[in-house]
């Protein structure tokens, strides 16, 4: 299965990719694995382009969708631009 599904950590410098997912479900299992109570994190649909913002130490979960054009751009790590 293609895993279509970036995780990024927000970190003092930026997003910093770590890792890929084929659902939302396995995204968020992999999240709340890394997870701290200050940590946010962010899954980004690259079919889409839609992002879903995520902090696992807020009460349920807490997540909300970020579509805006204008939101900062991912910097990948690790990961050649364009990989599928």
């Amino acid at each position: 299965m293609i895993s279509y599904l970036d995780i990024l950590r927000k970190g003092e410098t930026g997003l910093l990719w770590i890792g890929t997912a084929s659902s939302v479900e396995d995204a968020n299992s992999q999240i709340r694995a890394r997870a701290s109570d200050a940590s946010e994190f962010v899954i980004f649909n690259s079919r889409t382009g839609d992002r879903i913002s995520v902090w696992p130490g807020l009460p349920e979960g807490g997540s909300s969708r970020l579509n805006d054009a204008a939101s900062a751009p991912i910097e990948t790590h690790g990961r050649a631009s364009g990989a599928t």
